[in-house]
């Protein structure tokens, strides 16, 4: 999705688009509302304010690159 066109989208069309999350709903670590989406070892996380609200935020993480290349905090 365009950066461009993500200000217009809501969350609503991107689940006509791509078809029913694998998961949704209200993030207990910060209220937001979350689609998760899975693609392969990608999961893709699409946040906004609330269920109506247009999207804020898409982080795609890769889950076999987690676990060869793990991060030290």
């Amino acid at each position: 999705m365009a950066g461009s066109r993500l200000g217009t989208a809501t969350l609503e069309t991107i689940q006509q688009g791509w078809g029913t999350p694998v998961d949704e709903g209200e993030s207990m670590a910060n209220g937001k509302y979350l689609l998760l989406y899975k693609a392969g070892d990608n999961s893709v996380f699409i946040s906004a304010e609330n269920k109506t609200s247009p999207p804020e935020k898409i982080r795609i993480i890769n889950k076999k690159m987690l676990d060869e290349f793990p991060q030290k905090f």
